[in-house]
């Protein structure tokens, strides 16, 4: 607000003009965010929405209400972005997220999640499964992965035998060859652990099944890239 002091001309006489002036608003800002998934829609300050996939930048022209002024509004959206995919490595399924929240999941039973398999990682039984990773408040889910049985691989002319099968219990199995070291699991057809063995220098080695009459399949894994899985029956 401003007072002018006036002299009206020829009979001296003051004149004081008060005026008032009203600064219309304008608006030169940024705004960021964080949290953003990628697929979510996002709605800007001019209006305009768009699905957002990644780190995106807008600026918003926007005209003051009942005036010519210009207001500019830069939005800063940072995506926060998850990685679906897996890696398989015999029956074992894992995550390439990290630093997530997990939740494995049956495809073959309409996405069923499976009771306590919240790990990065799945020793998985024979079927399809996928993974729901959870990271802040986004969510995304893998491609299913197909576990079956692997077939033997004879490495360096070993013939790998496996006796008796069905068994009572007691399993022997020969590679035909020495390998420096091998991994031994027998698990059950839910994938539930009953043995498992590191064995060093083996060619031949016992192994006992202390668990209900069923089926089990038992997976080997040894240096030079071996990798196998049996199906073994408890009577």
């Amino acid at each position: 607000m401003h007072t002018s002091t006036l002299q009206t001309v020829v009979t001296n006489c003051d004149s004081i003009i008060e005026t008032t002036v009203d600064a219309l608003p304008t608006y030169h800002l940024s705004e960021s965010f964080f949290n953003i998934c990628p697929g979510q829609d996002y709605t800007f300050p001019d209006g305009t929405t768009q699905t957002i996939l990644a780190h995106t930048e807008y600026t918003s022209s926007l005209q003051t209400v009942g005036s010519l002024c210009d207001s500019i509004i830069l939005t800063v959206l940072n995506t926060n972005d998850l990685d679906p995919s897996v890696n398989v490595s015999g029956n074992m399924i894992t995550a390439v997220q990290g630093n997530a929240g997990y939740q494995w999941v049956d495809c073959d039973n309409g996405f069923a999640q499976i009771d306590g398999e919240n790990n990065q990682f799945y020793y998985a039984p024979f079927g399809n499964f996928a993974i729901i990773i959870y990271k802040g408040a986004c969510t995304d889910t893998s491609v299913c992965t197909q576990i079956g049985p692997v077939g033997i691989d004879d490495l360096k002319g070993s013939v790998i035998t496996l006796y008796p099968n069905p068994t009572t219990g007691f399993i022997k199995v020969n590679f035909g060859a020495t390998y420096s070291v091998m991994n031994v699991v027998i698990r059950t057809i839910t994938g539930q652990h009953v043995y498992v063995q590191t064995l060093c220098n083996v060619s031949v080695f016992d192994a006992n099944i202390e668990a209900a009459a069923g089926m089990y399949f038992m997976e080997l894994q040894g240096s030079n890239g071996l990798h196998a899985t049996y199906r073994v029956v408890k009577e």
